[in-house]
């Protein structure tokens, strides 16, 4: 399949904002296990965060300019953003730990740092299968995983929730640790929005 110039760009564009999702998912797993220099973690996160936001700039810009595109427009700009919606959810998330200065965190939570770097790896894979669409199958594959994931990890969260409700007595830790499991529950409901897009994508166009 040959493509223009204007069309490798996309792919490239697309690639660029897994690949900063990718690096905030490894830092994440970092502050989960470092909760001293959270502040310092989130910060780099952040950083990523911003150089996400660059390329979702970049792509609005390559959609006002480019007449020939591989997708529609709007499938362009529902995947980018997707991806974006996960990285600024992740972020949040960072943040709010580092503000809440976390002495500990619920075991459930610190064994999501590995689950979100495998969503992450899962989410590069089937970014790196769009260019030629030909192994729908696997694209396909890659969805579904990520869909089990987030079942394991609501399972997870639902389990840390009522064990912090049956242990905690200090009422403002458990007020500071349910908004985490919140927004982790949030954020892997963005990993499979991001699938779900992405499923849509390939029937259409494989």
């Amino acid at each position: 399949m040959i493509f223009f110039p204007s069309q490798k760009r996309i792919y490239t564009l697309f690639s660029d904002s897994a690949q900063e999702l990718m690096k905030a998912a490894q830092e994440f797993k970092i502050l989960l296990n470092d909760l001293p220099n959270s502040n310092q973690h989130a910060m780099l996160i952040k950083s990523y965060e911003r150089a996400a936001d660059k390329v979702v700039n970049a792509t609005f810009q390559y959609l006002h300019t480019t007449f020939i595109t591989p997708f529609d427009h709007n499938d362009i700009q529902q995947l980018i953003i997707k991806l974006d919606d996960t990285l600024d959810a992740m972020t949040g998330i960072a943040l709010r730990i580092a503000l809440y200065r976390f002495q500990t965190l619920p075991s459930e939570i610190i064994s999501l740092g590995d689950l979100f770097i495998h969503l992450s790896e899962l989410v590069n894979k089937t970014v790196s299968l769009l260019p030629t669409l030909k192994k729908v199958d696997t694209i396909l594959a890659l969805c579904d995983e990520i869909g089990k994931l987030k079942s394991l990890a609501e399972t997870s969260i639902a389990r840390g929730v009522a064990e912090l409700f049956e242990i905690e007595t200090d009422i403002k830790l458990l007020i500071k640790t349910k908004d985490i499991y919140e927004r982790l529950k949030t954020l892997i409901d963005d990993y499979e929005d991001f699938a779900n897009v992405i499923k849509s994508i390939t029937l259409e166009y494989s």
